[in-house]
């Protein structure tokens, strides 16, 4: 354990977006990984055929309802599930095996439609810390699941609770972590990890609500950003070290929830895609002009439109569940053509299931019949390799999680761990 704190404390000063040791980088302690890009870079040895029956099952544990993702780092497993309409409960969980470690179980009473917990937890190896579905901000310590501070992300920030509850995900920054609430008090605020306080808000002069997305990390022109969505799809670029808004765009779709992140390609691009009632995908283009921000909007169409799942870049190519525009899943290229798509060709669609690539492989959960299906992360074609039975339902939706080739995935009642790996 001291291993796994002190490799913890000392990333907790050099972590930014995408640089890190390599220790870190085989974890994934935060939603969509260490990157946040739902990516799995340095996977090796993992299958491309599986065996009668599927891939083996390595261990599952019953959790509460949820949606949200899990975090792993070093040897545990973090998730955050709910029990009835009273409480949150955050738990630490033995990768190797799935037995419990700890829990932290607190009241946070109310219903949802669709109970559950919505966010995944985010980890230093030294703090966890979580937001559950009415608000309620956790940090404790990863070694014991003690509190060090709490919040409420709507009470404190003035904000709204979203009709489906609250979802986004706090994201690490160095020493800081961040949250997106979207309220009359700030936007998006940096919290200091060790005492929960207030190190900058991000102004919310608009009003813009919350919605269902998280916060999530660019790089322009050596710039650290924060890019946060907010209702209707309202987006803004903050500066990561001071929160101050350095752009924006309304240009995309109305009348509409949005549950997808915006994702940056890494050059200035940024992409997003909202699935409710087939609004489609946009991709912009920021550009800096002397103190100023320049946004363009280079194409807007109906070509990807995923609810649930959030659309991925691998290799210059983007991978999501397009099920909201009848499609299955569907790879387009940056220029948004469609390359392929699963339910034309094979007649395959995966409801709102989730996705993640690892090993230039795509893992994606049928978010209607449970199913786990594996292929080739490629613009030649849907090209499966296998699938199996792995969740009944219902609505296995939750992002799933890979370290060291397992695969972490969830439903409404149980955390399910899967050898991907070649004869283990």
């Amino acid at each position: 354990m001291a291993g796994v704190l002190s490799r913890g404390m000392a990333l907790g000063a050099i972590m930014a977006w995408g640089v890190a040791t390599s220790a870190w980088a085989a974890d994934w302690p935060q939603f969509l990984g260490p990157q946040r890009d739902g990516v799995a870079h340095d996977a090796k040895g993992l299958a491309r055929t599986w065996p009668e029956g599927g891939p083996k099952i390595l261990w599952e544990t019953p959790v509460g309802p949820g949606y949200g993702g899990a975090a792993i780092c070093g040897d545990s497993v973090l998730i955050l599930d709910r029990e009835d309409d009273v409480r949150d409960v955050l738990r630490r969980i033995n990768l190797a095996d799935g037995k419990e470690i700890w829990k932290i179980a607190y009241d946070a009473p109310g219903k949802l439609d669709h109970n559950g917990s919505r966010s995944t937890p985010a980890t230093d190896g030294n703090l966890v810390f979580s937001i559950g579905p009415f608000g309620h901000i956790v940090a404790a310590k990863f070694s014991d699941g003690s509190p060090v501070w709490k919040g409420n992300l709507l009470k404190d920030w003035d904000a709204k609770l979203p009709e489906w509850g609250v979802s986004t995900s706090p994201l690490l920054y160095g020493d800081w972590v961040i949250m997106m609430p979207w309220g009359k008090k700030g936007a998006l605020v940096a919290f200091e990890k060790a005492t929960g306080k207030v190190v900058w808000a991000t102004p919310n002069p608009k009003g813009i609500e919350l919605d269902y997305q998280s916060p999530m990390p660019m790089t322009l022109g050596g710039r650290e950003m924060i890019l946060a969505a907010g209702e209707q799809n309202h987006l803004i670029g903050a500066d990561a070290k001071t929160g101050k808004q350095l752009w924006e765009y309304d240009g995309f779709v109305k009348k509409s929830v949005c549950v997808i992140s915006p994702l940056s390609i890494g050059d200035g691009r940024v992409f997003m895609t909202c699935g409710y009632f087939g609004q489609g995908s946009v991709m912009l283009r920021i550009e800096r002009q002397g103190e100023e921000y320049k946004v363009t909007q280079l194409w807007k169409n109906a070509n990807m439109g995923s609810e649930c799942g959030q659309v991925l870049l691998h290799e210059g190519y983007l991978y999501g569940n397009s099920a909201d525009l009848g499609g299955g899943l569907r790879c387009l290229t940056l220029d948004g053509e469609v390359q392929w798509d699963s339910k034309a060709s094979h007649h395959r669609e995966f409801d709102l299931g989730n996705l993640i690539i690892a090993g230039g492989l795509i893992y994606v959960i049928d978010g209607k019949n449970g199913g786990l299906y594996m292929a080739e992360a490629t613009p030649e074609g849907y090209k499966e390799l296998g699938n199996a039975p792995l969740f009944s339902p219902p609505e296995p939706w939750a992002p799933m999680s890979f370290k060291d080739g397992k695969l972490i995935a969830r439903d409404m009642h149980k955390l399910v761990c899967v050898d991907l790996t070649v004869g283990k």
